[in-house]
């Protein structure tokens, strides 16, 4: 895996490593292609500020990676894609080398945990529930989650904006598409993300294979049951 999202890796020099890979019969590359910088909270130090004072001034300050070029401004003028990034053309261009090279190439986006680049565009989706589930975050660190629990509809509906755009202009050339949930998240949680994924995947791509693939198998069977009367 690339993280290309916090530290930008040039389009030529990723054209390089997966010639490499091919030499050496590596065929496996996952590119992570948004992301914030981690410790939020280390934006904070030496400043007095309240609380909210505190979530205004790092989602302002704090710097973001969104690699895809899209078309996708916020009200607040706010671009999602970063200036260092990869175009339309640029990606497939890659998509269409690792199908020569036998790569299978994996494209990550970070949803909705990691994305202070969606907050940043949409304030009004800052998650606003209680952080006592996330293992001590500091109440900052909700600038870069989406808030599914209170704005469902909302997010939904921005996650179709980019991922019809991504999916039908950019990730074409793909045959199939695999969705991975990570084992950090509760089922609750994993189900949320999933119906909102698939219901943009089902609707963007009428005769696509989608895979789901689990970061934690402890949660599958529990999952799957729990979507079969949403689909």
């Amino acid at each position: 895996m690339l993280d290309t999202g916090r530290k930008f890796i040039p389009y030529d020099t990723l054209v390089d490593i997966m010639l490499n890979m091919a030499y050496y019969k590596m065929n496996d590359l996952q590119l992570h292609l948004n992301d914030n910088y981690i410790f939020l909270k280390e934006h904070l130090a030496g400043k007095n500020l309240t609380q909210e004072e505190e979530l205004k001034y790092v989602l302002e300050h704090a710097k973001t990676g969104f690699r895809v070029e899209t078309d996708i401004v916020g009200k607040n003028g706010q671009k999602l894609t970063s200036d260092e990034h990869y175009t339309k053309e640029e990606m497939q261009n890659l998509i269409k080398l690792a199908k020569a090279l036998h790569i299978n190439l994996v494209p990550e986006i970070d949803t909705p945990g990691h994305a202070l680049s969606f907050v940043k565009v949409r304030p009004d989706l800052m998650y606003q529930g209680s952080l006592s589930d996330y293992r001590g975050k500091h109440n900052v660190e909700r600038v870069a989650m989406l808030d599914l629990d209170n704005k469902y509809d909302e997010t939904l509906a921005l996650s179709n904006q980019f991922m019809t755009n991504f999916l039908m202009v950019q990730m074409h050339h793909f045959m199939e598409y695999q969705l991975f949930i990570s084992e950090r998240m509760n089922t609750t949680e994993v189900e949320k993300v999933i119906v909102v994924m698939l219901m943009t995947l089902l609707n963007t791509l009428k005769e696509k294979d989608i895979h789901l693939v689990f970061g934690d198998r402890s949660v599958r069977n529990e999952v799957k049951q729990r979507l079969i009367g949403k689909m």
